[in-house]
Parts: structure tokens; sequence; C-alpha cells
């Protein structure tokens, strides 16, 4: 079983940028290793870099920057 650098949210409040980062990154980190990445080859700031224009739609998306 892999290990996650960014832990899953049980409740996520999508109008918090940290949240939504935390989210996306999960998701991109979800993909790498369904790829066959290993937790060596990233690091949670890869993850954060990766994740940031996912997070950013999704809160523009959601008029979360009123």
């Amino acid at each position: 079983m892999a290990r996650y650098l960014i832990p899953a949210l049980e409740e996520v409040d999508v109008t918090s940028i940290e949240e939504m980062l935390m989210v996306c990154a999960r998701e991109v980190e979800d993909a790498l290793i369904s790829s066959g990445a290993s937790e060596d080859e990233y690091t949670r700031m890869d993850l954060i870099r990766l994740a940031a224009p996912f997070a950013l739609e999704v809160m523009k998306a959601r008029n979360a920057f009123k």
C-alpha cells in the first residue's frame, strides 16, 4: 500500500484555499501513484505546485474570491 505525503481530508471547506490545495494535491498524488510513481519521486512541494492551478479554478468557479 502506498504511503501518501498529503493526508485525505474528511470534510472540505471549498472557500478555503489551504483545504482546496490539499484536496487537489491529494488527487495529483493519487494520479502519480496510480501511474506507478513511488513516494521518492516527488515531494509535498511538487504536489502543491501541480495542484495550485486546479485549486484556483475550483475556487474561481465557486466565486470564493468575492
